[in-house]
């Protein structure tokens, strides 16, 4: 069986009801797809990798998640259908009820905030 790269780094950053989540490739220049689960795989997107360089850098917004923790998984894929171990983060997905707050309670978005646990 052939393993392709899985992804290097995971950052994920807590929003507004969403996250955005970037992602550092291997130098493996085989790899065209990344599939990205989260919710124990009850949801799922799947990004096409244009390789610019010998390491780059995939960015997605996922919206419309409920707050609260949320679990993502990552694999990617070569050409030939391959697949990658997975690798997860786990990010925070703010809403009205757990927003960082400004001193009026007022919520102030759009906003982004780093935070990333690795399992």
């Amino acid at each position: 069986m052939v393993y392709p790269a899985k992804p290097d780094t995971i950052l994920v950053y807590s929003g507004d009801y969403r996250v955005l989540l970037k992602s550092v490739l291997s130098s493996d220049p085989n790899i065209v797809k990344s599939h990205i689960y989260w919710d124990s795989r009850t949801d799922s997107v799947d990004v096409d990798v244009h390789r610019t360089g010998a390491s780059d850098t995939t960015s997605l917004v996922i919206s419309k998640l409920l707050e609260g923790a949320h679990t993502f998984e990552l694999v990617n894929e070569d050409a030939s259908g391959n697949r990658s171990v997975p690798v997860f983060a786990i990010g925070t997905v703010y809403g009205i009820n757990t927003a960082p707050h400004s001193i009026t309670g007022q919520l102030n978005p759009p906003f982004w905030i780093p935070v990333c646990r690795f399992i």
